[in-house]
């Protein structure tokens, strides 16, 4: 048995926390590219603590070569934990971005990959005309309600939360979302 902890950062920084201590063997390095392959991040943004007790419930140390064997394993399992969060929380906010399409004529488009959901706007979604104009200003109506969103393209906005957000801020981003559009969409 092995502790492996991580912990991700709003700035999109990992800590990762093992019960298993280095002695010179590397697993710095061998631990950060194993969380940085798993979770698609630079190696440069994994930071390694081990050995520390005050963060770590449990560790039985370096010893028997079971350092990358069992305390990898432990990381790998956090890792997967972390990845299926992601996409819990993806598919809440795609599936709020589809029922606001349902509501608002003037969204034409929603698609989505990972945490990063995009709101295609039309003016009519036969021609697929643009709604440029409109986009700005629901940017704009966003913003003064608190809420940032990032244009893309000419018409349309992206969603991209850090992996940190939980589905009440998602589910609050969504309202916000939803108010600004009815905003811009009011005669």
């Amino acid at each position: 048995y092995e502790s492996g902890m991580i912990r991700v950062h709003p700035t999109g920084k990992v800590q990762v926390f093992t019960g298993s201590h280095s002695h010179g063997q590397g697993h710095e390095t061998t631990f950060a590219q194993l969380v940085a392959h798993h979770l698609q991040i630079p190696m440069e943004d994994v930071e390694v603590v081990h050995g520390d007790t005050a963060m770590v419930p449990f560790g039985m140390g370096t010893y028997g070569s079971r350092s990358l064997s069992v305390g990898g394993v432990a990381l790998y399992r956090a890792c997967e934990r972390v990845r299926e969060k992601a996409k819990r929380l993806a598919a809440h906010l795609l599936d709020g971005a589809r029922s606001l399409m349902e509501k608002h004529a003037i969204i034409g488009d929603v698609r989505g990959r990972g945490l990063m959901v995009g709101i295609e706007f039309v003016r009519d979604r036969q021609t697929k005309e643009r709604a440029d104009t409109e986009r700005n200003a629901i940017v704009q109506e966003c913003f003064r309600r608190g809420l940032l969103v990032l244009g893309a393209g000419r018409n349309a906005i992206r969603l991209s939360p850090p992996l940190v957000i939980t589905r009440q801020e998602a589910d609050t981003a969504l309202g916000i979302l939803d108010a600004a559009i009815g905003a811009v969409r009011q005669p």
